[in-house]
């Protein structure tokens, strides 16, 4: 079952920054990114690829100009603590602005 639901990211034409929390809730994402980035180191991957993973973190991890204490949206509990996701979404701003120019000058 779960091969089925593989998305074949060696295809990916660029480079790939993953950015996941240890308490998403909505599903394992820090599991796949570890898994995503096991495959591409694999398979000799032509482009830079990152995976930021975030103790405390939950599903959102957004701008570090927005609120943190959301932990549900509707009916969807998206983990992580307020001070995980303030963390996360701090330190990993800076890292896609820094990821996105590098990708563009190459």
């Amino acid at each position: 079952m779960l091969r089925r639901a593989i998305i074949p990211v060696e295809k990916i034409n660029g480079p790939i920054l993953l950015i996941t929390g240890d308490d998403d809730q909505m599903w394992p994402s820090s599991t796949f990114g570890d898994m995503i980035s096991t495959r591409l180191s694999a398979l000799d991957f032509n482009y830079n690829f990152q995976h930021l993973r975030y103790n405390n973190a939950g599903h959102v991890i957004m701008d570090s100009f927005l609120p943190t204490t959301v932990f549900s949206y509707g009916p969807y509990i998206m983990g992580g603590s307020a001070q995980g996701n303030a963390i996360a979404s701090r330190d990993s701003w800076p890292k896609v602005i820094n990821f996105l120019r590098h990708a563009l000058q190459n």
